[in-house]
């Protein structure tokens, strides 16, 4: 690399925005154990994203009746989503303003790279949902070095950009014969100097190579990816763009658009919604005098100033309470919304999309996985003799009881009425069935009191075992085939748990 290169990467050991911190948010998004004061916390540690987002939850967009102040209301205002992807953006965004660039040339690179975002995630959410943020970051992050370059050689390289159908390849040639290097090396350099993790460095070094050069990454890599066809300034846009692009989407989605058109058409609304809070976000209001303003009024209308005051403060920590209440109110919704409300388990919807990450990983990394399924043994009778009361008691005793006899990294989920799936990875055959029979035992280990008797339960269940996931066998066929084996143990050995 030439010197110019070398000497711009080592003046980027810093940015606005730490990119560890906008990359761990990210990783938020994946837990769905995360709460709002996660956010909160991870956010208040890099003080130029908290003023940031805090200055977003003022603009327009949000129309916020009252000023918001602290970052705990600004991530209730602006929404864990919106977090994520505007920490990451403006990430790169302060990327692009430390390279000291023509403001055209700057504003059209870092378009290009957010529209590449948008696009991506939007592909992401037809592939896998759950890596929608992170196919997003990636699609963001994988252009650094283009801006880097256009900061050593702002003349020939950003003119060459502004062409229009120039392919990739040649793009690539000509950065290697100006440079000695090429984007993506530069990138790879770049991102080692900023402390980025290894899927993005990974993500920035392989973006254009060619299908087939390595084995199949993972679905986030993929969706950014298919993106890195389209231009690098915003400025070079051409018709010619959407044929390559639609034929990948037709490789990687089958029928989910028409043509390359209307897939654009649906990214831009992600891409225009992100972009416009980004600009009004470069007229910050000053919190400081739009209080001392709304004092002056205050003191203006009342010779009672201090009785005001302390009227307004007592409002004010009424309604700090109210608000606060109401942003957790909203996590608390989105928990029960994965969750079972009678056994605290995980629902279906919710454990599908917690299982889908498990199973993917286990199958890139050939981790073995078993899967059980088991219910209550006569729980209609329960219901019937006992009363529903009753039966809700059970299920509830014998979720408490499952999970104290499970790992950290096993996933239960009421299947359905009583209906228990649970998802054991990384364990061997002989480890499932002392899990298996661990978690039967715990269950039946002592009787529920109920109107002062004893009721004991008796659970039967089905064990399905697998070494190393094929691309076929998905969550359906593996439950699916553990509930065959449970209905064997009902209709044949009552009370037991078949493993083979």
């Amino acid at each position: 690399m030439k010197d110019c290169v070398l000497s711009k990467i080592d003046s980027l050991k810093s940015l606005a925005v730490r990119p560890e911190v906008a990359v761990r948010l990210i990783d938020l998004g994946k837990d769905p154990e995360a709460e709002l004061q996660d956010y909160v916390s991870l956010i208040e540690s890099d003080t130029g994203l908290a003023s940031k987002l805090i200055a977003y939850s003022n603009t327009s967009w949000f129309s916020p009746r009252y000023a918001i102040t602290t970052v705990k209301r600004a991530v209730g205002m602006l929404g864990t989503t919106n977090v994520r992807s505007l920490a990451i953006s403006y990430c790169v965004e302060g990327l692009h303003s430390r390279l000291k660039l023509e403001r055209d040339d700057a504003r059209a690179i870092w378009q290009a790279s957010l529209c590449k975002a948008s696009a991506a995630k939007l592909i992401a959410g037809a592939i896998d949902p759950a890596v929608e943020d992170e196919a997003f970051a990636l699609a963001l992050l994988q252009d650094v070095g283009v801006g880097l370059l256009a900061a050593c050689d702002g003349e020939s390289y950003v003119a060459a950009l502004r062409q229009p159908g120039v392919p990739v390849e040649d793009q690539l040639a000509l950065e290697r014969e100006l440079f000695g290097a090429d984007h993506a090396e530069v990138g790879v350099r770049l991102a080692r100097n900023l402390g980025l993790p290894e899927p993005y460095r990974e993500q920035i070094e392989h973006h254009h190579a060619e299908p087939g050069m390595e084995e199949s990454p993972p679905a986030s890599q993929r969706a950014a990816r298919l993106v890195a066809v389209l231009p690098h300034d915003m400025r070079a846009w051409h018709p010619e763009h959407l044929e390559p692009l639609h034929a990948s989407l037709e490789a990687a989605c089958p029928g989910h658009w028409p043509d390359g058109m209307t897939f654009l058409e649906q990214s831009q609304e992600q891409y225009q919604r992100l972009s416009g809070m980004l600009r009004e976000s470069e007229n910050d209001i000053d919190l400081v005098e739009a209080l001392r303003e709304m004092t002056a009024e205050a003191a203006e209308y009342t010779g009672h100033l201090v009785g005001q005051i302390q009227h307004m403060a007592e409002h004010h920590d009424r309604l700090t309470k109210l608000v606060d209440d109401v942003l957790m109110d909203q996590v608390s919704a989105e928990q029960r919304a994965r969750h079972d409300a009678l056994t605290s388990l995980y629902n279906r919807a919710g454990f599908i999309d917690h299982a889908r990450d498990v199973i993917a990983h286990a199958r890139e990394n050939g981790l073995p996985l078993g899967v059980l399924i088991f219910d209550i043994d006569n729980f209609k009778q329960i219901n019937d003799h006992d009363g529903h009361n009753a039966g809700d008691e059970a299920l509830k005793a014998m979720a408490q009881r499952l999970r104290g006899c499970l790992e950290e990294r096993d996933l239960a989920c009421r299947w359905g009425g009583d209906e228990i799936v649970v998802l054991l990875p990384g364990r061997d055959r002989e480890a499932c069935i002392r899990a298996a029979r661990r978690i039967k035992g715990g269950v039946e280990a002592l009787p529920i009191q109920w109107n002062c008797r004893d009721i004991y339960l008796s659970i039967s269940g089905g064990l399905r075992y697998v070494a190393d996931l094929s691309e076929h066998e998905d969550l359906t066929d593996l439950v699916e085939e553990a509930d065959h084996k449970l209905y064997s143990a009902k209709t044949t050995r009552k009370g037991t748990i078949i493993t083979h």
